[in-house]
């Protein structure tokens, strides 16, 4: 099964990450054969593009690794995430990262930039059991899906750093964000 999705930045190719431990790179409109990437020994639960649409961020929970993906040289490159952290995600621009940690129970999501080296703020979304992070295409939306007892979707405008939405949706197991950075596809088995 696919474990995870993301639209590269131009809209022409969408990555599949799938429990045989491979990322597949499907042209829009298709091909007949997708590119196949070797991905890391674990499944995939996380895709990331940056902006030239080079290299392909994929994140393990097995051992808390983040592994680039170069599709032009066809090389990666595997580096461990902070311990402390649940997830953690690069925005596509580079700029930002957003960490996710348990505080108190619960997840607490703080945004930093990267270039001025500073925290933006935290957002809380009240759940307990965190399953992905998703940027939006422009940097300025991030998504967090939660598994649990209380299955949801939360989006956060990072600009401001308030809410845009939330609320439950059973069986999420991966998020896209289309081009325009405002609509997402949500897959799952709910």
């Amino acid at each position: 099964p696919v474990t995870s999705l993301a639209w590269s930045p131009d809209s022409k190719q969408l990555a599949s990450a799938s429990a045989d431990k491979t990322v597949r790179l499907w042209e829009i409109p298709p091909v007949p054969q997708p590119e196949i990437l070797e991905g890391p020994p674990e499944d995939v639960l996380a895709l990331t593009w940056s902006e030239d649409d080079a290299l392909l961020t994929s994140v393990t929970k097995v051992n808390g690794h983040a592994t680039l993906l170069n599709r032009l040289t066809k090389t990666s490159s595997s580096a461990p995430l902070n311990p402390e952290c649940l997830w953690e995600s690069v925005s596509p621009d580079t700029r930002l990262k957003a960490v996710a940690t348990l505080n108190d129970g619960f997840v607490t999501i703080r945004v930093e930039d990267l270039h001025e080296q500073k925290g933006l703020g935290e957002l809380n979304s009240g759940q307990t059991d965190l399953q992905g992070l998703v940027w939006s295409p422009d940097s300025s939306r991030l998504a967090a899906f939660f598994s649990g007892e209380l299955e949801s979707l939360h989006v956060w405008d990072i600009r401001t750093m308030r809410s845009l939405f939330a609320r439950t949706m059973v069986g999420i197991a991966s998020v896209a964000w289309a081009s325009d950075s405002i609509r997402l596809a949500v897959a799952g088995h709910g």
